[in-house]
């Protein structure tokens, strides 16, 4: 078992509700399909995916967990009829075959060492046999992206590392061998972020730098273009979702051997 370092908590992800529209929540609701029975969001922060899929569909028995006690307090505090519970993703509190599906988005990458293995391992560990795996996982190693070029040219290739806690940087192959190794079988692979996503990703960090405040770059002209670009965004995903070409975001779907 990898030895978690204590946790740093530095913000809260997941408040409120996930708009309908949403990339990532249009995908989990397609994997999800008919299935019924419990469901588990592994890594759920505030709580908002889930919370969001409950309402969606009130005939599943949703679940959360998060490692960060601060986030599991919020979450339990919007009384949405979830259970959650303080776990870390490598060592989950339920028995084996307890879920029909498990979700999971922007985890994965936070996990350091061979944490990630552990996790899948855990995650079909918690899976019924047949169960389905969903997960939304940043490929920011995949040759041919933005985040790729950047670590190369070391032109602030460490940006997600600094301020967003990305300590895998995973290409494609190596994410999809670790989910077959863990006992999965992939049946569907959609992608976003690509290169307008990326560029939106990136300046969304690159307003975090000292530099970038200290100047007072972010005001007016700034705020427009990210308004655009996550316009932008939203449609390049939407007509991209099949082509892997210089993507940096797979939505895995996978099924429990």
């Amino acid at each position: 078992m990898t030895t978690i370092p204590p946790y740093r908590e530095p913000f809260i992800w997941g408040y409120d509700t996930v708009h309908s529209w949403n990339t990532a929540l249009r995908h989990a609701l397609r994997a999800i399909g008919p299935r019924g029975g419990r469901i588990l969001e592994v890594g759920c922060g505030a709580g908002r995916f889930i919370r969001t899929i409950a309402a969606a569909r009130p005939d599943l028995e949703p679940h959360g967990t998060d490692l960060g006690p601060r986030s599991v307090r919020l979450a339990t505090a919007y009384r949405d009829g979830v259970s959650y519970t303080l776990a870390s993703a490598t060592a989950l509190p339920y028995a084996e075959a307890t879920f029909e599906t498990v979700v999971l988005f922007d985890v994965l990458e936070h996990i350091p060492g061979i944490g990630p293995q552990e996790a899948l391992a855990e995650i079909a560990r918690v899976l019924k046999p047949g169960g389905v795996l969903h997960a939304l996982v940043p490929c920011e190693g995949q040759p041919g992206t933005l985040f790729w070029l950047l670590w190369k040219l070391r032109l602030g290739g460490d940006l997600k590392v600094r301020h967003g806690d990305h300590v895998q940087r995973f290409r494609r192959e190596e994410l999809l061998a670790a989910v077959r190794s863990a006992g999965f079988q992939v049946v569907d692979l959609r992608f976003s972020m690509h290169l307008l996503g990326q560029l939106k990703d990136i300046l969304t960090y690159v307003a975090r730098e000292r530099w970038f405040q200290r100047w007072h770059l972010g005001g007016s002209p700034f705020k427009a273009l990210m308004v655009a670009l996550w316009g932008a965004a939203f449609l390049e995903a939407l007509l991209l979702e099949r082509v892997s070409r210089g993507a940096a975001v797979v939505h895995l779907t996978a099924v429990r051997s």
